[in-house]
């Protein structure tokens, strides 16, 4: 009996033996530690560009939406303006907004007649939405403005009949000179608050020829050459302006 179950325990060995001797196939081959490091690490960097990506496409979505809004509904600028500067729409905007082209005739009778005022800035008869009374006395109170009926006259024309003649006066270089800058600070003015301009203030010939004047204005602040003609120009919305 003894002999029968060590024959079988010699047996069971061998068989153990056998078992242990053949290659395991799906056996995994061993990883180094290494290895294992460098795979971790291209597993991070791996996962870390793609949450790149992922956050740049959810950017890019939210930017697209937002553009798409704006396109249908438009920029609220001016809503933000009155909320954070406290700033409301001028007076002169809304007027302007309502305006249709208006003019004061031919004549300085007629003018008066169509409700017109005289504004000696640009030596013009302006309906009341196109006569800027703050740059008008700024410019008066800048200097001693005189009129002349010619460049050889020694006696100046009065202010108060300014307004009656009908032909026109000759002015200082000087003159010249501070109506432009002061004309152009009215067309800021006018831009800024949305108002009416009138179409000698908005000739782009006139901004090019102020220019010219202003570059050859060396040693002829008080000569009178520059002869002024009355004028009577159109007042126009700011709108019909970029039509």
């Amino acid at each position: 009996m003894e002999s029968t179950i060590a024959s079988l325990s010699r047996s069971w060995q061998r068989m153990n033996r056998g078992l242990a001797s053949r290659p395991k196939l799906f056996r995994r081959a061993p990883t180094s530690a290494p290895a294992r490091e460098t795979n971790t690490f291209s597993l991070t960097k791996e996962l870390r560009r793609n949450a790149g990506m992922s956050a740049a496409i959810v950017v890019l979505s939210i930017l697209i939406l937002g553009l798409e809004i704006v396109a249908h509904a438009g920029f609220p600028h001016s809503a933000w303006r009155n909320e954070n500067s406290g700033a409301r729409p001028s007076q002169q905007a809304v007027v302007s907004q309502a305006l249709a082209p208006s003019h004061c005739g031919s004549s300085a009778e007629e003018a008066r007649r169509l409700g017109c005022l005289f504004d000696e800035l640009s030596f013009a008869w302006q309906a009341p939405a196109c006569y800027d009374k703050e740059t008008i006395d700024e410019f008066q109170a800048a200097g001693s403005w005189e009129f002349f009926a010619d460049e050889y006259s020694a006696e100046a024309v009065p202010h108060d009949q300014l307004a009656l003649t009908e032909e026109p006066v000759h002015v200082t270089f000087r003159f010249h000179i501070a109506h432009c800058l002061f004309l152009r600070r009215q067309m800021v003015r006018l831009l800024l608050r949305g108002a009416a301009m009138d179409t000698h203030l908005g000739a782009y010939r006139h901004t090019v020829h102020c220019g010219k004047t202003m570059l050859n204005k060396a040693g002829r602040g008080n000569d009178r050459h520059t002869r002024a003609p009355v004028i009577y120009p159109v007042c126009k919305p700011l709108q019909d302006w970029k039509s």
